[in-house]
């Protein structure tokens, strides 16, 4: 089950805060898609969307890394291309409605949601960092 948005889940910038609460909300129209009998065409236009959505926040997200030195930026950047590249896979296996039911709902449910609550929450940490040495 997707989990609501919370604001202990941000990490200090409300642009980067604002897409993944929408990321959430997206989320919960994945799970709501896999558990309801919906058509191929939804499915690949809730993919399309969910892809289109993080690639352009993956590089906002990479220019605020680079903008307050995130000392784990190369890290972080392998993982954003780690995730597109287990959707493009994932996506390009799936056989049936199910398996791309299955796919999309895993892409958000265990990559996207869990790279927002982990790693980016060390975003969050270092955004914390930079705050407290200014005061």
């Amino acid at each position: 089950m997707v989990p609501e948005w919370d604001s202990a889940y941000a990490i200090g910038n409300s642009f980067i805060d604002a897409q993944h609460k929408k990321f959430f909300d997206m989320a919960k129209n994945v799970e709501e898609a896999f558990f309801d009998s919906v058509s191929r065409e939804k499915i690949k236009e809730l993919l399309q969307e969910l892809f289109v959505y993080m690639k352009t926040h993956f590089k906002d997200e990479e220019e605020l890394m680079k903008k307050i030195h995130y000392p784990k930026y190369d890290e972080h950047i392998l993982a954003h291309k780690n995730i597109i590249g287990k959707m493009v896979k994932t996506i390009q296996n799936a056989k049936s409605t199910n398996d791309l039911k299955e796919s999309l709902y895993n892409i958000t449910q265990k990559w996207l949601l869990n790279h927002i609550l982990e790693e980016d929450m060390q975003i969050e940490q270092h955004i914390q960092n930079l705050k407290n040495k200014i005061k």
